[in-house]
């Protein structure tokens, strides 16, 4: 994926996943899926368990998302793009 490829497959997602993607990003640091579940819920985007079990795995393969062992899930940044 290239440096201008993030920015369209950012824009390509269903507002939810976009939201998450966004939380992740304000957060500045990993979070689980617990944590953001409860950013989301105080934000009130609607999400349940299921659908971001669902959801986190698909942004990790399109390559959006990373996730850090044990500590949670991050966006990608332009940076770690090569």
């Amino acid at each position: 994926m290239t440096h201008s490829g993030l920015p369209a497959l950012f824009a390509a997602l269903p507002h939810q996943e976009q939201m998450v993607v966004a939380l992740l990003a304000m957060a500045g640091e990993p979070i689980g899926r617990t944590r953001l579940r409860e950013h989301l819920l105080e934000a009130a985007i609607a999400y349940d368990d299921d659908q971001l079990a669902h959801d986190l795995p698909k942004l990790h393969a399109l390559g959006i998302i990373h996730e850090h062992p044990h500590r949670g899930c991050l966006p990608t940044s332009f940076e770690d793009v090569g």
